[in-house]
């Protein structure tokens, strides 16, 4: 079964996306499909930023030093509509 997801990017981010899918035979979505899908098969994320790898993991909280414990307690007692989007 499929669904619909809204996603919001920048409009020129968007633009080279589709152009590269393009080239490559593709589309948006069947990319986009297949990145969510490498995710959750994998459980990792991958990417790299200015040519160096970055990953992000998850990480159990009682794996966390007590000070990253604190910070986790303090960002979760924070109302929501204080954070920014970017």
């Amino acid at each position: 079964m499929k669904t619909q997801v809204t996603l919001t990017i920048d409009a020129d981010v968007k633009d080279e996306f589709q152009k590269i899918a393009k080239k490559l035979g593709s589309n948006m979505s069947t990319i986009a499909n297949m990145y969510f899908t490498q995710v959750v098969n994998t459980g990792r994320v991958e990417y790299s930023l200015n040519d160096e790898p970055v990953e992000l993991v998850e990480v159990s909280y009682d794996s966390l030093s007590e000070e990253n414990k604190k910070k986790v307690r303090d960002i979760d007692s924070r109302d929501i509509s204080s954070f920014i989007n970017i």
